[in-house]
C-alpha cells in the first residue's frame, strides 16, 4: 500500500514539475520568440552594448521587436545605465517609415511628461538653496496669479493635489498656438476654478507643472529653459534635452486606432507645456539625467530622498507620487506571474505591473510615448521613447517590468 502511495506521490510531483517547466518554456517563447523574417523587418542601430549583459540585451532586442510588430510601433529607442554607466543604447525601426529613415540612438524624441521630473529637480535645487518652501502658498511667489477659492501650496501642485485642471480639449492637446514664454502659457487655465478643495483629492495636472515652471522663473530670476539647462541638464550630461527645433522635425509621429493603418499626427507647438511635457531628448539624455539625479550630482542625497518620498492625502492614503516623480513598490510574486502570463497571451493588465521599487515617470501624448525608470535596489536607470500615440498605449509602459526582470537578475547575481 505504501508503495502505491509513493508511486502516486512521485507521479503527481513529476506531472507538476513537467507542467511548470512546460509553462515556463511556453512563457519564455511567447515573450521572446520572433521568426527570422519578422526579425529582419525591423532595422536597429546599436550605440552601446556591454558584453557582460549580452544575453539580456539579446533577449531584450527580441522582446522589443516582437512588441513593435504586435503594436504597430514605427520606432523605439532606449538607453539603460547600471551603477552610473551606460550599458545599452539602441534604436529600432523608422522615424519616417514612408521615407525609410531609420531610427538612431542620437535622434531626439518628444519626452512628454518625463519633463516633469526635470521641473521637480529645478524645485529641489531652489529648495536646497533655501529659496523655496514646499508648504508656502503659490501666491507667496506669484502674487499676480489669479486668486482661487482656496489657497494651495507648492507641494500640492507638485503632487497633483492642488485642484488645477489637466487638458480638457483636443485644441489644448494638439496645440498649434505659439506661446512666447511660460508666463504667457498660463493664460490657458489661469482664470479657471479649482476642481476640488486642495489636499482632498488627486487629479493629474500638467498645467499645475506649468505653474511650477513659472515659480522657478520668479525665484531664480531666469528663464525656465535657461535655468534647467545651466543648473540641471549640463551638470547631468543631458544637455541634449531641450525644445523642438529642426532636428526633431524629421521624426514623424503616429496615432494608432484599433486595426486601422497608422495615421500621422499633425504638427503641434509644444510651447504650451515646456515645464510639464514639452521637452525633447534622446533616451541617453534621459538616462543621464536619471543617473545624475539619483547619484546626488544635481542635489544632495538628502534632498533626493525628500523629493522621492511617497506623499499622502492627510495622514494615511498614499497617492503614488513624490515631488516630480511617480513612485512604485515591488509587485507580489503572484501578480508578476499573472502579468507575465497575460503579456505572453497579448494582454497587458492596466495599472497592474508597477515598476518594482522605483522612482519613475511615464510620458504619453498624441503621437509619442516615453518613460524614465530608476530601479532603486539595482541602481538601474532605464529610458525609452517611441513615435506612436501614448494616450492609449498602456502596453508600452509595461516594458520596464516585463523586460527589465532579466537585467535585475543579472545585477543581483553580480553582487
Amino acid at each position: 500500500m505504501k508503495r502505491i502511495y509513493f508511486q502516486i506521490f512521485f507521479a503527481v510531483t513529476a506531472l507538476l514539475l513537467l507542467t511548470a517547466g512546460g509553462g515556463l518554456f511556453w512563457l519564455h517563447r511567447a515573450m521572446y520568440h520572433i521568426n527570422k523574417a519578422d526579425d529582419q523587418k525591423i532595422p536597429f542601430q546599436t550605440a552601446v552594448a556591454d558584453a557582460y549583459f549580452q544575453r539580456e540585451i539579446d533577449l531584450g532586442r527580441r522582446f522589443i521587436k516582437k512588441f513593435m510588430l504586435e503594436n504597430q510601433s514605427p520606432s523605439f529607442s532606449l538607453a539603460l545605465a547600471w551603477n552610473g554607466k551606460l550599458i545599452w543604447s539602441e534604436a529600432f525601426g523608422y522615424i519616417d517609415p514612408e521615407q525609410k529613415i531609420a531610427a538612431t540612438p542620437d535622434v531626439r524624441y518628444r519626452i512628454n511628461s518625463v519633463s516633469k521630473p526635470i521641473t521637480g529637480a529645478a524645485l529641489a535645487k531652489l529648495y536646497e538653496a533655501g529659496l523655496l518652501s514646499l508648504d508656502s502658498s503659490i501666491w507667496h511667489y506669484l502674487p499676480e496669479f489669479p486668486r482661487k477659492s482656496d489657497l494651495f501650496t507648492i507641494r500640492q501642485l507638485a503632487t497633483h493635489t492642488a485642484g488645477i485642471r489637466h487638458y480638457r480639449s483636443d485644441q489644448e492637446v494638439l496645440n498649434t498656438r505659439h506661446f512666447n514664454s511660460v508666463e504667457q502659457s498660463l493664460s490657458v487655465f489661469a482664470g479657471d476654478s479649482l476642481l476640488f478643495r486642495p489636499g482632498t483629492q488627486v487629479k493629474y495636472s500638467s498645467f499645475g507643472y506649468n505653474l511650477l515652471g513659472r515659480v522657478v522663473e520668479k525665484i531664480s530670476g531666469r528663464d525656465y529653459l535657461a535655468f534647467i539647462r545651466d543648473e540641471i541638464l549640463i551638470p547631468a550630461g543631458a544637455e541634449g534635452i531641450g525644445t523642438e527645433n529642426n532636428d526633431t522635425s524629421r521624426v514623424k509621429y503616429y496615432e494608432r486606432a484599433g486595426g486601422l493603418p497608422l495615421r500621422v499626427v499633425p504638427p503641434i507647438d509644444q510651447s504650451i507645456k515646456y515645464p510639464s511635457g514639452g521637452l525633447v531628448g534622446t533616451p541617453e539624455d534621459m538616462a543621464a539625467f536619471g543617473v545624475a539625479y539619483w547619484h546626488g550630482k544635481i542635489v544632495a542625497p538628502e534632498t533626493v530622498s525628500l523629493f522621492t518620498t511617497m506623499q499622502k492625502l492627510g495622514n494615511t492614503a498614499e497617492i503614488g507620487f513624490g515631488l516630480g516623480w511617480e513612485l512604485s513598490g515591488t509587485p507580489a510574486v503572484w501578480k508578476r506571474r499573472l502579468i507575465n502570463a497575460g503579456a505572453a497571451l497579448g494582454f497587458y493588465l492596466p495599472q497592474a505591473t508597477g515598476f518594482y521599487e522605483s522612482v519613475f515617470h511615464r510620458g504619453g501624448a498624441s503621437g509619442s510615448i516615453s518613460g524614465l525608470v530608476i530601479y532603486k535596489k539595482y541602481d538601474l536607470v532605464f529610458a525609452f521613447t517611441s513615435n506612436v500615440n501614448g494616450e492609449s498605449s498602456g502596453p508600452a509602459w509595461k516594458l520596464p517590468t516585463l523586460m527589465m526582470e532579466q537585467f535585475m537578475k543579472r545585477v543581483k547575481n553580480a553582487h
